[in-house]
Order: C-alpha cells, then sequence, then structure tokens
C-alpha cells in the first residue's frame, strides 16, 4: 500500500485502528462522512466525521443520544455501528460501509426514459423497511427521519436505516417529544407534526414509509410540498380535508383550521397508477389520518403485499 499523508489518515485507539480515506461520500451541517478502508485488513468502513464547535464545551447531546441509539441496536435492517472514538477534537463514527442510498438510487431510475423499479425489488425494499421500524418500535425508538437519503441500498436490494441523528427513545406514556416543526424531512412529514401534535407514536416512520413504497412507484416524490403549509395542503388534497368526522380531536391541533379549504378524497391508484390493489391497500392503511388508525410496522409485515416476500428473511 502506498505511504499516505498525514490528513488521508484517520487514527483511532489502537495500532490496529488506523483508517485511510478513500473518497467523501457526504457532507452537512453535522460535518462529513467518508469511505476508508482499514489498514490492517483492507475492510471498508464509512466513516462519519463530527467536528465539535470549539466554543462549546463536550459533545453534543444529540450525538450522544444518536451513539446510544446505534449501540443497542443489532437487527439486518439496521446500519452497524463499528466503533465511536472521541479525540479531543472530533467524533469519529466508524460504520459498515454500504454502496449507497436509496436516494442515489432512485436518481438512477430518474427520467420518462429510465426503467422502472421493478415490482419484486419495491416490494423487497419495503418489507425490510417496514422490518426495521418494527424492530425499532419494539425497541421504543422512534426514527423521526424516514427518507430516501437515510436509506442505504446494499448489492441485492438489502436495505438498512441509518442515520439516527434524530432518532430518540420514549418511554409510556410518551411525553412531549420536540417541537414537530425540528423532526422529520417535510416531504415525508405526517400530519399531525404538519398540524402541531406535541405528543406522538412510531406512527409518524409508518407514514414516512408509505410515502417512500410510493416513490418507488413513481420515481419522484408523491408530495413535494415547499413549506408547511403548502405540504399539508398537498395531502389534504390527495386524501380529503380530515374534519371531526374523520379525524376527531384535530380540531385541537394547534395549526387547524375550520378554514381550511374542502378537497375531497382521491383514489390513491390515480397518483401511483402503477401499484397493485394490494399496494394500495396497504398504502391506504399507511396514510390514515388518526395515529390510532395507521397501520403499525409490525403489521405492515404481514400484510399480503409482502406475501412471497417474506420468505426470503429470516426476522
Amino acid at each position: 500500500m502506498q505511504q499516505q499523508s498525514t490528513d488521508e489518515m484517520i487514527e483511532m485507539a489502537g495500532a490496529d485502528q488506523s483508517y485511510t480515506k478513500v473518497e467523501k461520500l457526504g457532507e452537512g451541517s453535522y460535518g462529513v462522512v467518508y469511505k476508508a478502508e482499514k489498514v490492517d485488513t483492507g475492510e471498508l468502513v464509512a466513516i462519519k466525521q463530527i467536528k465539535l464547535d470549539c466554543h462549546t464545551e463536550g459533545i453534543p447531546q444529540s450525538t450522544l443520544r444518536e451513539i446510544s441509539i446505534l449501540q443497542s441496536l443489532n437487527h439486518n435492517c439496521i446500519i452497524s455501528l463499528k466503533k465511536a472514538a472521541f479525540n479531543g477534537k472530533q467524533m469519529n463514527m466508524i460504520f459498515e460501509y454500504v454502496e449507497q442510498d436509496m436516494e442515489a438510487f432512485l436518481n438512477s431510475h430518474a427520467g420518462e426514459c429510465s426503467p422502472e423499479i421493478a415490482v419484486p425489488i419495491i416490494k423487497k425494499m419495503g418489507y425490510q423497511l417496514f422490518a426495521g421500524l418494527s424492530y425499532l418500535h419494539q425497541n421504543r425508538i422512534f426514527h423521526r427521519d424516514i427518507k430516501p437519503a437515510n436509506l442505504l441500498i446494499k448489492e441485492g436490494g438489502i436495505l438498512k436505516i441509518a442515520d439516527f441523528g434524530l432518532g430518540v427513545t420514549h418511554g409510556i406514556p410518551v411525553r412531549h417529544l420536540s417541537d414537530p416543526n425540528e423532526i422529520v424531512t417535510l416531504n415525508y412529514r405526517a400530519p399531525e407534526l404538519l398540524l402541531g401534535a406535541l405528543t406522538y407514536t412510531g406512527q409518524i416512520d409508518v407514514w414516512s414509509a408509505g410515502l417512500i413504497i410510493a416513490e418507488l412507484y413513481n420515481k419522484k416524490i408523491l408530495l413535494e410540498g415547499t413549506e408547511e403549509l403548502t405540504q399539508m395542503f398537498m395531502i389534504f388534497n390527495l386524501l380529503g380535508t380530515p374534519t371531526e368526522h374523520t379525524w376527531k380531536g384535530i380540531s385541537k391541533l394547534e395549526h387547524y383550521s375550520d378554514k381550511f379549504p374542502r378537497w375531497p378524497p382521491t383514489d390513491l391508484l390515480t397518483s401511483i397508477p402503477r401499484a397493485c390493489e394490494k399496494g394500495i391497500d396497504l398504502l391506504n392503511q399507511c396514510f390514515k389520518y388518526r395515529p390510532v388508525e395507521r397501520i403499525t410496522a409490525k403489521a405492515a409485515c404481514q400484510h399480503p403485499f409482502f406475501a412471497g416476500i417474506r420468505d426470503e428473511f429470516d426476522f
């Protein structure tokens, strides 16, 4: 192996914990993610480097929470955190390496001339997504940011839920959890959050998962609002404007107004024309307005839409 310059190396505790940076995979407000190679074995990993603000003391609570959640998880559909280490200036989080995220996968199929995503692939990815969410919810964890960029795709269509920066553990009963505008990327945000609910359940992740399946069918975002009100109205236009009759208690939510435009519900098949009858039934259950009526991730895994697919997995 060629000698690498110091700034291309990532040193962890111990002589056997050195990594060579291969390429940058992504960058955001959280820090930078690199593809890297373990020096002594050649194993490929992904390293998330979180630079710390020199004006604050210690590691951010959100980072500690993400590490704590990931270290408690062990499931084939959840990204594996191999190691986390703080070197005084930044936190290095070492993950298993996965080839691409679903956003890149969808981009590779974008455009009218690109091939459709095969239905068996949609079912396979959808089943793994619900299986991972079922595991999280059974362990009292909400992901709170299910979207294509946070779903990693390995060769063969193996899916891994990643990026738990907004993840949270919860007790029973569920307490007030964060400002609803601070969680879940807008185009995947459930209506109870858009309407200002401060208490919610894992059904916010199920809503997002339904939108992911619709996006795999259509090769584009189903509801692409640009701000909270337009996103909410796009939901109403698709599913019908909710009222106290269809969603008991909605009038008590902070952002509800009895002056909302009144749209009738439409048939999902008009918006997701490639979906089969069982697929439409699953999505209708994912898109129930009242969270208590929305299908759970565990129940979604048993839905007839995934018949035959379940046999491919042992979880």
